[in-house]
């Protein structure tokens, strides 16, 4: 038998938790976008200078957590629930910390970019852990929480350009976040009557079966070719999956560096048009929950796909296409942390990972080759391959959700 563990938080517990990391995600981000306009940017001498700052942040808060994550996850395994809670919220608690003394370092802008950076990553990985940690299997409460920075992101660009004197505040509003998320940490911990397990997922190491229990129904009306076990069928396709599903959002990463529309150009389309980014990602989940998976991936990645072809000259059309696009980001999330159970911080970091890496062909090699409204359909049509082919391949594990 599989070895179950489940929080012993209640419910309430669970939104109130939920609530917090999706507000500090916003403060998060705000604040280390505010700081790279506002302090770090104003001091590059060339767009040399310029780029190397932005690379280096990328790189912090979006490639190293891969490697928090997978840390964080194997000393969640060693303790107890009570101190696994503990563990993840203190984990986000110290990104804000070093990403509210990262400003104390603005003489020393590598530095700083660097401390705001890891910072940030810190945050995202713990926080991004107990939001999984408390949904249960479920899409939405990813996708709440991820929602929220998109529009940090915006205002601390838009605030940060702008040199409003903002810094002490944003400063203020690290350090308070941190005491949050450790007197929240320390709070759920002692209403978690669960002394077991730190993971809420099926620990690899406590299984005394090495497959669920419907393995042997996946793919029943196709033959093994001789030699080759279900057990390790099964893993070969469990690391297809993930492969495809780093692969998708790295396309997404990607597709939001070629929608360079004209017509956002103005402090309130740019508002609205984040605001479908963020809305989207919030609708994919519960949309996710309430019809099923694949009808999820089909409506919005069709839908985004189609009006992606008037996108360009249609604002309304440019942002009905980012709203649906984004709605597979939770999905996403959610899908390789079931393929990877216990280690749900790795996962979350491997798909930061993704984007960060699907930034680069625009920004670094000025490669465009899908910026048009073709493009963009194609980049749609591939995404919904990739989704639709992982939910193929696990038929029998998502036939309740599918």
């Amino acid at each position: 038998m599989t070895a179950h563990t489940f929080s012993g938080r209640t419910p309430m517990s669970g939104r109130v938790i939920l609530a917090l990391s999706s507000l500090i995600h916003f403060l998060v981000d705000l604040s280390c976008i505010y700081f790279m306009n506002a302090v770090v940017f104003p001091m590059s001498v060339t767009a040399q200078d310029f780029l190397t700052y932005v690379i280096l942040y990328n790189f912090c808060a979006f490639a190293l957590p891969a490697a928090v994550g997978f840390a964080a996850d194997r000393l969640v395994h060693k303790v107890s629930s009570r101190n696994a809670v503990l563990l993840r919220l203190l984990v986000s608690s110290a990104g804000c910390l070093l990403v509210g003394s990262g400003y104390f370092l603005f003489r020393a802008p590598l530095a700083m970019v660097t401390m705001i950076g890891v910072g940030n990553g810190m945050f995202h990985v713990g926080a991004g852990m107990e939001v999984l940690f408390e949904s249960k299997g479920h899409f939405a409460s990813p996708g709440i929480f991820i929602s929220t920075g998109a529009v940090g992101v915006y205002l601390g660009t838009v605030w940060g350009k702008q040199f409003l004197p903002l810094w002490n505040l944003f400063v203020a509003a690290m350090f308070a976040s941190a005491a949050v998320l450790a007197f929240l940490g320390l709070y759920a911990a002692r209403k978690d009557d669960n002394h077991l397990t730190g993971a809420q997922e099926i620990i690899p190491a406590q299984q005394d079966d090495p497959l669920p229990a419907n393995i042997s129904s996946v793919h029943q009306d196709n033959p093994l070719p001789a030699g080759i076990s279900p057990a390790h069928r099964f893993r070969m396709l469990s690391v297809s999956a993930c492969v495809i599903l780093f692969t998708v959002v790295f396309i997404r990463s990607y597709y939001g560096g070629l929608t360079t529309y004209s017509w956002k150009a103005g402090f309130l389309p740019g508002l609205i048009f984040t605001l479908c980014i963020a809305g989207g990602k919030f609708s994919g989940g519960i949309l996710a929950d309430r019809a099923g998976l694949r009808t999820a991936v089909l409506l919005s990645l069709g839908i985004a796909g189609i009006t992606a072809l008037f996108s360009f000259e249609s604002p309304v059309c440019g942002c009905i296409s980012i709203f649906f696009f984004n709605m597979t980001m939770p999905l996403t999330l959610s899908m390789l942390a079931e393929q990877i159970p216990g280690y749900s911080g790795f996962a979350f970091g491997v798909l930061m990972l993704a984007l960060f890496l699907g930034t680069l062909p625009a920004m670094l090699f000025g490669i465009h080759w899908f910026g048009s409204p073709i493009g963009l359909c194609f980049l749609c049509a591939v995404s919904m391959a990739g989704l639709l082919i992982v939910l193929r391949t696990f038929s029998s594990q998502n036939a309740g959700r599918a």
